[in-house]
């Protein structure tokens, strides 16, 4: 299941993605149980696939009901790391590549943490050939995806150093959400014919407090 939404959300969109994609995926198999998970076809030829959660319990509730329901970048970024370390050791190899995953909400990984991994793994690469997040969704049918290596920069989160994002965090909680009444002003960032321009957005809302505006709140 796991698998399956990560692809369906990998055929849809992949943030920091290198090229060439993997995409699309085909006939996944389950292997046996102390081999790598999957084996896969992809647009790259056959590919073997490694699941890993990611949940740093021991650090951080001790238990699903009780874990956080945020943690910083700089916390899931060393988790993801020491996760990813291991794996590398027993499963990396070439033509295998790795997906993370997180179904609580408190240790999915977020645009600033991909690029603070993307940063620490170009530096230190794994033995995968590719790394990926895959953030699951409730329904446990797709997931939004990121490519933690070797990934690309994010477009305006790249000009940021490590103690910037470090202090950083984009993922809100569903219960910590607020509804926002009238008018949110956010900076913004616009790429004009190459060159950056600063400039500023307005919205009209009566919705849940949404990225941007958290953001905002922490800058």
């Amino acid at each position: 299941m796991i698998a399956r939404a990560f692809m369906r959300g990998f055929d849809h969109h992949v943030i920091a993605q290198s090229a060439p994609s993997f995409a699309p995926f085909e006939d996944l198999i389950q292997n046996d149980e102390n081999d790598i998970d999957f084996t896969v076809k992809t647009s790259q030829g056959q590919k073997r696939m490694e699941l890993s959660e990611v949940a740093p319990l021991k650090e951080h509730g001790g238990t699903f009901a009780k874990a956080p329901r945020s943690i910083s970048t700089k916390e899931k970024a060393e988790a993801v790391v020491e996760l990813v370390g291991k794996k590398s050791l027993r499963q990396g190899d070439v033509n295998r590549f790795l997906v993370l995953y997180a179904t609580e909400q408190g240790f999915k990984v977020d645009v600033p943490t991909v690029e603070r991994l993307r940063r620490h793994f170009q530096k230190t690469p794994p033995k995968f050939e590719r790394v990926f997040f895959a953030g699951i969704h409730a329904n446990l049918t797709t997931s939004f995806v990121s490519e933690l290596f070797p990934g690309t920069p994010h477009h305006w989160l790249a000009e940021m150093t490590d103690a910037q994002l470090d202090g950083k965090s984009a993922a809100i909680h569903p219960f910590d959400m607020q509804v926002v009444f009238g008018e949110i002003t956010a900076p913004l960032r616009v790429f004009y014919d190459g060159r950056p321009t600063e400039a500023q957005m307005t919205m009209s809302a009566s919705t849940p407090l949404d990225f941007l505006h958290h953001l905002q709140k922490q800058t």
